[in-house]
C-alpha cells in the first residue's frame, strides 16, 4: 500500500453517485445525473485518450470544456467506488447524492455560460460542482505540483506485484499533451508568485520535549523527492533511537495532510515495532473499466472474492481483506514504553493510514479527534480528461472501517476523543498514569 500524494496538495474537485432523495433538487439536475449514469462510456472497455499535441497553445472552447465535464462524470460514476456509499455516510459529511446532483448541474450551467476558458478556470468550475464534498476520498483536479510529484514517484517504482499498475498509471501521466498543459500551468503559478508546498522540506519534522516527554511533530509525509523523503525518515528514526529508554513518546500529526506511507513506516514503525504485526484492511470496489484498465481484472487483486460478503451494496463487484505483515527486525530500537499519536480532522491520506494502523494494531494510543480519512484506500488513481489534458484524482477502492462506515467519509476515530487540545489531554493522561 503505497500512497504517494497528499490530499492537501491536490487542486480539489469531486464526483458522483447513485441518486437517493431529491428534496430541494431540481428535475433538471436529477435528469442530468441520470444521463451520466446511463452514459455508455461508463461501461465500455477503457481506452486512453488519443492525445495529439496542438501546434499552437489555446484555451479550451466551451464545447471542449463541456465534453470533458460530461465525460468526467460518466467515468467517475462507474469508477469512484466510495461515492456509491455517499448516502449511507451522510451523517458525517452532510452531503447526499441529491445535493451532489444539484451542484453538478449548477457548475455545468456556469461552464455553458463561460464559453472559452483557461484550464485553471475550468479546474475551478469542476471543483465548484462538488461543494461540501471537496477533499473527501482524494477528490480533486491534479494541480501542477502534485502532477509532477506523482509522475516522478510512480515512474521510479521498480519491479513488484503492482508494477503493472504503476507502469500503466505512469504511462497515462506521461502523455505529451498533459505534460505540456502542466508545464504551462506551473509557469503561470510561478509568475503569480507561488513557490510550492510550504509544508514540505525544511521544518517538516520538529523535535522537542513537552513536560519532560519526548515529542515530535511531523507536518507532512509528502516530500519533493526521494532524498527529502529519506532525510525526513532519518529524522524520525533518530528521534526514536535517541529516546529508546523513555517511558513515553508523543507523535503529533495534527494538520498533516498525508503523502507517502513509507515515511511513517520507515520513520516510526521500523524503529518502534516490538513484534511482528498483521494488519488487515477491508476494501470494496465497483471495479469499473478504468479501474480494471489500471489494476487488471479483479481475480488478480488478491485475498477474498465478492461472494464472501453477503451484504455487498449494489454496484460493487469486488470485496477483499488486504493483509500486510509488518515485521519487527534489525531496525528496532528496543523501545518498550508507550507511544501516543495526536490527530485532528486535518490528518488525511497517509496520516489517516498511520492513525488507523496505530489504533487497529495497538501500536500507539490515538488521542484527539476523528481524522479526515483516505487512509484505508489503495493508491488513488488519476483519470485523464481528453480535451483539456487535466487529471481528476480519486479513490477507486473504498476502504471500510471496523464498524462498516466508509473511511473516505468518516476517517479514523481516536482511542481517546477530546474537545480540548490533544497535546494537553495526552500530557494529562500520562501524568495520571494513562
Amino acid at each position: 500500500m503505497k500512497r504517494i500524494v497528499s490530499a492537501a496538495l491536490v487542486f480539489i474537485c469531486a464526483l458522483p453517485i447513485v441518486l437517493a432523495g431529491c428534496n430541494g433538487t431540481s428535475r433538471e439536475a436529477l435528469d442530468l445525473m441520470d444521463g451520466y449514469r446511463a452514459d455508455e462510456r461508463a461501461v465500455l472497455e477503457y481506452v486512453p485518450p488519443d492525445y495529439v499535441p496542438w501546434e499552437e497553445w489555446t484555451d479550451l472552447t466551451g464545447e471542449q470544456a463541456l465534453e470533458d465535464y460530461d465525460y468526467m462524470w460518466a467515468m467517475l460514476w462507474k469508477n469512484a467506488s466510495f461515492l456509491w456509499l455517499l448516502d449511507d455516510n451522510k451523517a458525517y459529511t452532510g452531503v447526499d447524492a441529491a445535493y451532489l446532483a444539484e451542484s453538478a448541474y449548477t457548475a455545468r450551467r456556469e461552464i455553458e455560460a463561460a464559453g472559452r476558458m483557461s484550464r485553471s478556470h475550468f479546474a475551478e468550475l469542476i471543483s465548484k460542482g462538488f461543494g461540501k464534498l471537496l477533499g473527501y476520498g482524494h477528490l480533486g483536479v491534479l494541480g501542477p505540483e502534485v502532477y509532477f510529484l506523482l509522475y516522478q514517484s510512480l515512474s521510479g517504482i521498480g519491479e513488484g506485484v503492482s508494477h503493472g499498475f504503476y507502469h500503466r498509471y505512469a504511462g497515462l501521466l506521461a502523455n505529451r499533451k498533459s505534460v505540456e498543459v502542466y508545464n504551462r500551468w506551473r509557469e503561470v503559478l510561478k509568475e503569480e508568485g507561488y513557490t510550492g508546498n510550504p509544508a514540505a522540506g525544511d521544518g517538516a519534522v520538529t523535535v522537542s520535549s513537552k513536560e519532560g516527554i519526548p515529542y515530535i511533530r511531523v507536518s507532512t509525509f509528502s516530500y519533493p523527492d526521494e532524498a527529502a523523503l529519506k532525510e525526513a525518515c532519518g529524522q524520525m528514526a533518530d528521534f526514536c533511537r535517541d529516546n529508546a529508554d523513555a517511558g513515553h513518546l508523543i507523535i503529533d500529526i495534527r494538520g498533516n495532510g498525508g503523502g507517502n506511507d513509507e515515511a511513517w513506516i520507515n520513520g516510526f514503525v521500523v524503529p518502534l515495532l516490538k513484534k511482528h504485526t498483521l494488519y488487515t484492511l477491508e476494501q470494496m470496489s465497483a471495479a469499473g473499466p478504468f479501474s480494471t484498465y489500471l489494476r487488471g481484472e479483479i481475480d488478480g487483486w488478491g485475498t477474498q472474492v465478492t461472494e464472501e460478503r453477503a451484504d455487498m451494496p449494489e454496484g460493487f463487484r469486488y470485496h477483499g481483506k488486504s493483509q500486510v505483515l509488518y515485521r519487527a527486525g534489525s531496525g528496532y530500537t528496543g523501545f518498550k514504553g508507550r507511544i501516543w499519536l495526536l490527530t485532528d480532522q486535518a490528518a488525511a491520506s497517509a496520516s489517516d493510514a498511520f492513525a488507523a494502523f496505530c489504533k487497529d494494531t495497538g501500536f500507539a494510543t490515538v488521542v484527539g479527534t476523528r481524522t479526515r480519512g483516505g487512509g484505508y484506500a489503495s493508491q488513488p488513481v488519476a483519470l485523464p480528461l481528453p480535451n483539456s489534458g487535466l487529471f481528476v484524482f480519486f479513490e477507486d477502492i473504498a476502504g471500510l472501517n471496523e464498524d462498516g462506515t466508509c473511511n473516505s467519509f468518516t476517517g479514523t476515530p481516536p482511542d481517546i476523543e477530546t474537545e480540548e487540545d490533544a497535546l494537553l489531554k495526552c500530557l494529562e493522561l500520562i501524568k495520571n498514569g494513562g
